[in-house]
């Protein structure tokens, strides 16, 4: 492990702060620690967790594209043709489409700064993307798979505590199968705003009272009832909620800052962005299984973590991972990564061997 808590940075860079989490330094300080670990950390090719093993390829398309910029990669998803869709706040290439060798098929954007959310949805035969601006656009929109805008969701103000577009910075949707939306407000009021497939707002629910940081949402279809997971990843939590918004249960992953849930068979990925310290790379991934016991965590020090609920505790390798933000699983369970404040690097894949 690098520590670089003693590297003298300027107090005034310190003193910023997030304006959506306050536990949260600022990006800028941060990046100055990040810099100088990058330089030192160990290159891994294999991590093996519990029953999951993987062979890591983190120049998966760096290699094929140097000059093609990326930065702050937040979210991936997988359409049907087994492409790879990424969401960065690069304004000149939001999304980059690739195939599964990491090879680009094409890019487009929609000018955001601050892109967050992505998600895939299917209609009839035809695939759509959701994309969310969490921080200076305030947007969330629906668009085709060339980037043309489909629609657009207008920001629940007057709702809740919502008096003004600024409030609003969405993180994070999910769709039902009825076309219906859930954003998650991760980094503002932080309410569940649920519209109907026209974009009608039929709820809204949450609030920082009940959620500190909803950083990511998922429909959950693996029980015969349809589960909501809800993210709050300021305490380290996601709930289970109900369609309507009511709670049902709350799961606690101490000291794992995990973004959204992401579901793939039976199991449950989440990506860790951060686990003790925001000063050093110090995240992974947790897979756990449909009682909501974690199972394996890529990327973690096995030989201090303990996963049993009793006695669970986490501590990174340290080595392998540069802030990871999302995952994308494919059939194969091979898993992608993208990860945020990671010096503009590309997303890293995570071939599974067994």
């Amino acid at each position: 492990m690098v520590s670089l808590k003693n590297i003298a940075v300027p107090f005034n860079f310190l003193a910023l702060r997030l304006p959506h989490l306050s536990q949260e330094p600022s990006i800028l300080s941060i990046a100055i620690f990040h810099h100088f670990q990058k330089n030192k950390m160990k290159q891994s090719n294999m991590i093996t967790s519990g029953d999951f093993s993987y062979a890591i390829e983190k120049d998966w398309a760096e290699k094929h594209h140097p000059d093609l910029n990326v930065h702050h990669c937040h979210e991936m998803v997988i359409n049907r043709a087994g492409q790879i869709i990424l969401v960065n706040t690069e304004p000149k290439n939001n999304i980059v489409i690739f195939e599964a060798d990491g090879r680009i098929i094409r890019t487009f954007t929609f000018g955001m700064k601050t892109a967050h959310g992505l998600t895939i949805s299917q209609e009839n035969e035809q695939e759509f993307i959701y994309v969310t601006d969490a921080e200076q656009g305030h947007r969330v929109i629906k668009s085709d798979l060339s980037g043309n805008i489909i629609q657009e969701f207008i920001a629940p103000i007057g709702w809740g505590t919502y008096r003004s577009l600024e409030q609003w910075k969405p993180t994070e949707t999910t769709v039902a199968p009825n076309g219906d939306l859930y954003v998650a407000d991760g980094y503002g009021e932080g309410y569940i705003t649920h519209y109907n497939a026209a974009g009608d707002i039929l709820n809204v629910f949450g609030g920082k009272e009940v959620f500190d940081s909803p950083h990511g949402i998922a429909i959950d279809y693996r029980f015969e009832e349809p589960r909501l997971l809800v993210t709050s990843r300021g305490e380290q939590s996601f709930y289970i909620c109900h369609l309507s918004g009511e709670i049902k249960q709350k799961v606690h992953l101490p000291d794992c800052w995990i973004c959204r849930p992401v579901i793939k068979g039976e199991l449950l990925y989440f990506a860790v962005i951060v686990t003790k310290d925001w000063f050093v790379y110090d995240g992974g991934i947790l897979i756990l299984n449909k009682k909501n016991q974690v199972i394996s965590a890529p990327g973690m020090n096995m030989e201090k973590s303990r996963l049993d609920k009793a006695q669970f505790y986490i501590e990174s390798d340290y080595t392998t991972f540069l802030n990871p933000h999302d995952v994308a699983v494919d059939d194969d369970g091979n898993i992608y990564v993208p990860q945020w404040l990671s010096g503009k690097t590309f997303p890293y894949k995570l071939h599974r061997i067994k």
